[in-house]
């Protein structure tokens, strides 16, 4: 680079996006400027004297039924060194099994880069080749059936030509990832964005700045311009998947007047409806008068009403995360049907903003006004404005699609499309989840969720922590497989799957009860482990915890079968945790139905696109659109002898845990005011 040369471009670091000044003097040395944290000067200093990138391709294989291997270095390399490093890897040939990380090359020209798999591989020709289905390997015992190929965006330039592509936006908790599929379900691209999950001004609050999303957003898109360009020229459309029961503020200019209010919140509101003393006896006799109470008590409508009334007084807009990603790239205040999951005024049988009679109205009110336009999914939602494309990089006028949820996306990612099938979530917060064309609520108040079928439901059952209890564990117990795990480059999960295959199923007589936080239909619900003897170790507890969390799912499972009147014969799989097998297999045998997990597990993003991909007229419904895009890359079977052992605990111990200790409890809570009122 020549003296006095002057470079200004994106800071990808972090989602701030800031626009770096860079001055190059003739001694190689460089000034930033511009930046708006300490990782900027150091990142463009790097890319304007030496940039590097990870290099992700494929290898050949000595197997005509999975030719090629994804592959990519364990940290970057220079750019001007990528030649050569790609005339190395077609050298390579692989000719035995790997795993997940596995050295392909221990060290990439010289570099001290290792080259590592980025798929499970596993010997083709092994296993009886009259039991495989195409598209559906299967699990028989502890012999496995070869998993579909991997894909890696250069190898899906080069296998699909000038195919065209849809653009998942999927805006978790933590994280935004910006997801790039074919219309055949492949995941070609993929941008991670993380973040804080939230801030806590005050205890049990959890907020969030939502301009931060967007930032997510746009330094996803940039990142994906910038490292797969070419799939990017061959997007055709977006779609916009999102956390549930997460409230955006804005005013009548779009512009935020406060942090939104995440679905973690505890803050807790005091009445806007007061139900008449009959209702009121109603609800005692079912049970249920608590469970009002606390619904109300989670409406931040009437949290800020009551605290924050300048704030609502300007308020104009009233969105979820969706439909305020939705604003920010077409300018239309509008959000698809099946988003509209949360404390806001709307009618779940009807799929429509709820009439000043129904009870969700009166729970909580907010003027329509306020309210976005409902779209259903599939249908267009608007199109990229000239100041996104120019934030984003994406092409003024590119149309943006009606989606849905991040869980109902995972739903449909899943190919569930009836209540013969089930989805299981292995997330933040663990649901079971079903579709139905009927409207019924498998627990009282608790709605069915309106699916990205059109007109669709999705009865759900949750527990709300869920698979955090991993974290949990984690955190306390696994200091030395999570080391072990970032050594490796692996998640930690599969290091602790040694645990899991260390103990028997039903942990020596552990049993756990998983109610870390208390559901709505239990409010009194807390944790429990019961059954310690002198020969239970870490590794006791962490199965024990697997599989109360199974259990938990399996109770709700047949609250959704005996309300729907129908019987799931097959279970799929998808969440963070259902990248272990030995977790997956668990789940299989306490439910003692086939499981299977998909080819991705970003599941809720291939949702998202299926839902874009059929709003766009590459398939004609969305229901083509799952059909088509749906691929189970792995299926496991349940033991006989393990179901055996799970039906008895979960019927002679699981099932009974919540009565014996239900009054002990209620009786903890009142004695030590756990959890206290937060204001």
């Amino acid at each position: 680079m020549s003296a006095g040369t002057k470079v200004e471009l994106v800071c990808i670091q972090c989602p701030r996006s800031c626009t770096l000044s860079i001055d190059v003097f003739p001694d190689g040395e460089a000034t930033v400027r511009g930046h708006g944290c300490k990782r900027g000067p150091e990142y463009g200093v790097r890319e304007v004297t030496n940039p590097t990138r990870t290099l992700t391709t494929t290898v050949r294989t000595a197997f005509a039924e999975m030719p090629r291997l994804p592959v990519r270095t364990v940290g970057e390399i220079p750019k001007g060194a990528w030649k050569d490093a790609m005339a190395a890897l077609r050298q390579v040939k692989v000719e035995r099994p790997l795993k997940v990380g596995d050295a392909v090359i221990e060290d990439l020209l010289g570099l001290g880069i290792c080259v590592v798999s980025t798929a499970d591989f596993e010997d083709p020709t092994s296993g009886p080749a009259d039991d495989r289905a195409p598209g559906h390997p299967e699990r028989r015992g502890d012999q496995r059936e070869p998993r579909s190929r991997g894909v890696s965006p250069q190898d899906s330039t080069l296998s699909f030509g000038q195919a065209e592509t849809v653009l998942a936006i999927d805006c978790g908790t933590q994280s935004l990832r910006g997801l790039i599929f074919d219309v055949s379900g492949r995941l070609l691209a993929r941008e991670k964005i993380e973040y804080e999950p939230y801030v806590s001004p005050a205890p049990g609050w959890a907020e969030q700045d939502a301009e931060i999303y967007y930032r997510a957003l746009v330094t996803a898109c940039r990142r994906l311009r910038e490292r797969h360009g070419p799939l990017m020229e061959r997007v055709r459309g977006v779609g916009v998947t999102t956390q549930r029961d997460t409230l955006v503020c804005l005013d009548s200019e779009g512009r935020t007047l406060r942090p939104a209010i995440l679905w973690l919140d505890q803050r807790r509101a005091e009445p806007s409806y007061r139900p008449g003393r009959a209702f009121q006896t109603a609800l005692g006799v079912i049970g249920m008068g608590e469970a009002l109470a606390r619904t109300q008590e989670a409406n931040r409508v009437a949290w800020i009403q009551q605290n924050e009334p300048e704030v609502w007084k300007k308020t104009a807009q009233v969105l979820q995360v969706s439909g305020f990603l939705n604003l920010r790239l077409t300018g239309e205040r509008a959000d698809s049907i099946a988003s509209q999951i949360g404390h806001i005024p709307f009618d779940y049988r009807r799929q429509e903003w709820a009439g000043p009679e129904h009870l969700s109205a009166r729970l909580f009110p907010v003027e329509r006004e306020r309210l976005p336009r409902l779209l259903r999914p599939g249908e267009t939602i608007g199109r990229i404005t000239a100041k996104a494309a120019d934030e984003t990089g994406l092409p003024e006028g590119l149309p943006v699609i009606a989606a849905g949820s991040d869980k109902g996306c995972e739903t449909i990612g899943m190919g569930v499309i009836d209540c013969s099938m089930a989805a299981l979530s292995f997330g933040t917060t663990a649901t079971v989840q079903t579709t139905s064309r009927r409207y019924f609520e498998p627990i009282s108040f608790m709605p069915a969720y309106p699916a990205l079928i059109p007109g669709a439901f999705n009865p759900e059952v949750e527990i709300f922590r869920g698979y955090w209890m991993i974290t949990w564990f984690k955190n306390q117990f696994a200091y030395q497989e999570v080391l072990e795990a970032q050594r490796r480059n692996l998640p930690p999960e599969l290091m602790l799957d040694e645990l899991l295959k260390s103990t028997p199923p039903g942990a020596m007589g552990l049993v756990m009860q998983p109610y870390w936080s208390p559901g709505l239909d239990n409010p009194n619900a807390k944790g429990a482990l019961i059954g310690f003897g002198d020969v239970h170790t870490r590794a006791h507890v962490y199965r024990a915890l697997i599989e109360g969390l199974a259990f938990g799912l399996l109770e709700g499972l047949e609250a959704i079968e005996r309300k729907g009147r129908c019987r799931v014969e097959r279970l799929t799989v998808s969440g963070g945790a259902s990248q272990s097998d030995e977790i997956c297999q668990i789940a299989a045998d306490v439910f003692n139905r086939p499981l299977v997990r998909g080819r991705t597990h970003e599941t809720s993003g291939l949702g998202a696109a299926m839902a874009t991909a059929a709003g766009l007229g590459f398939h004609p419904s969305v229901e083509a659109a799952i059909s088509a895009m749906k691929v189970y890359q792995h299926e496991f079977r349940p033991r006989q002898q393990a179901s055996a052992v799970y039906r008895e605990l979960y019927e002679r111990v699981y099932r009974r845990m919540d009565r014996a200790l239900g009054p002990l409890y209620r009786e903890t809570r009142e004695i030590v005011n756990y959890p206290a009122r937060r204001g």
